[in-house]
């Protein structure tokens, strides 16, 4: 059987000389821009209302566990990534690597991952501005029941 998969770590390849890498364009300062805004905004949707219900005991201790963890999993996806000789998506450059069938599996089990995280996030958004705009004596009735209000602030 042939082994069809490259290791990750290539210690044969050559490191691009400073003076041809590409320039870092407005493109990517508006992606570090979002990136930025998002974890912001998630950590001021999320957090508030996690601290409050399970203490700050429980948070401090998600937060050493989950901190970690989320670091070494971005920094392995980053990595794989842009160390890949071809400018290919996730799961094409994790089937170079691992093979078809891994492939298949992990680009599935990241796009479940992305998923769930965007329902989760757009739930919290929409129940927690609706709370806010009740408490804040905007208006009497819960939008958060309402559907025209979710599509109004998702669109």
């Amino acid at each position: 059987m042939q082994d069809d998969t490259l290791p990750l770590n290539n210690s044969n390849a050559t490191t691009t000389p400073l003076s041809t890498r590409l320039p870092f364009t407005k493109y990517d300062f508006g992606w570090v821009l979002l990136c930025i805004g998002m974890a912001i905004g998630a950590g001021t949707v999320l957090m508030p209302v996690q601290i409050g219900l399970k203490g700050i005991w429980v948070f401090i201790t998600a937060f050493i566990i989950a901190y970690p963890a989320t670091y070494i999993v971005q920094d392995i996806y980053l990595k794989t990534l842009s160390e890949s000789e071809t400018c290919d998506d996730y799961t094409d450059i994790i089937s170079h690597y691992l093979g078809k069938n891994w492939g298949i599996f992990l680009g599935v089990i990241y796009f479940l991952m992305i998923i769930h995280g965007v329902f989760i996030y757009s739930l919290s958004v929409v129940f927690d501005s609706a709370s806010y705009i009740k408490t804040f004596g905007l208006t009497e009735a819960d939008l958060s029941q309402s559907i025209i209000y979710k599509v109004a602030i998702f669109a």
